[in-house]
């Protein structure tokens, strides 16, 4: 399974555990249309078994993707599945709200603080889970979550790294919406309020973002900026 969000449960429930294996996609990429895809930014594969063993499929898997790009195998393959929710949840969710690439939303009045804001809630809900994070698109989630002034600097810092290799990546969300198709949604945002409220955390901001976007799939609003100004709106409760 590569889909987005926490899906894994759902598609081992049809399956089985036998037939599954995880895998993660850090590059994006955008739809031109039918049998035309621009692979806009350069990151790897990941893919694991669930009980993080290194297996002869695992391993015959990887020697196949290989001929479409970088691969790495883990034995924590939840970890960098977590990793890349927070990634997914923040800047995928914002770009759908917001109509924009990650890049643009980040460069938004208060856009930083939003983005830091979302990744921080995600990041606890996973704390909370007992998941053990990897590294994502090169940068240390931990190293995006500002508990003192003096963190402020090194999350800046590891914002701008992803903002580098990730920047122009447009969200598979807003191009859903763009479509006037489905989007991943209750999978990815909503993943993270669902296992929040396992957990017995609060996840506005994630809510909001479902929000929005869910009135978006139902046409009663438009991606855009001013609906970046709501979700800042949560901050201040």
């Amino acid at each position: 399974s590569f889909g987005n969000g926490l899906v894994q449960q759902r598609v081992e429930s049809v399956v089985g555990p036998e037939r599954l294996l995880i895998g993660i996609v850090e590059w994006g990429a955008t739809n031109l249309g039918v049998g035309h895809v621009a692979k806009t930014t350069t990151a790897p594969f990941v893919i694991g078994e669930i009980d993080g063993s290194i297996s002869p499929r695992l391993i015959k898997l990887g020697e196949t993707l290989e001929n479409a790009g970088e691969v790495r195998i883990s034995e924590n393959i939840f970890g960098h599945l977590w990793s890349k929710l927070l990634l997914n949840s923040t800047f995928s969710g914002l770009g759908a709200v917001a109509g924009m690439v990650y890049s643009d939303v980040v460069a938004q009045p208060g856009g930083v603080d939003l983005a830091l804001a979302v990744w921080a809630e995600g990041y606890a809900v996973a704390m909370a889970s007992g998941v053990v994070l990897d590294d994502v698109a090169g940068v240390n989630p931990e190293h995006l979550i500002i508990t003192n002034s003096g963190d402020r600097q090194v999350a800046l810092g590891a914002l701008d790294r992803l903002m580098l290799r990730l920047g122009p990546t447009k969200a598979s969300m807003l191009q859903d919406l763009e479509r006037q198709a489905r989007t991943e949604i209750d999978v990815i945002n909503g993943g993270v309020v669902s296992q929040a409220k396992k957990v017995g955390l609060p996840a506005p901001l994630n809510q909001g973002i479902v929000d929005i976007v869910r009135e978006c799939e139902r046409q009663e609003r438009q991606p855009g900026p001013t609906n970046l100004i709501d979700l800042r709106s949560l901050l201040k409760q």
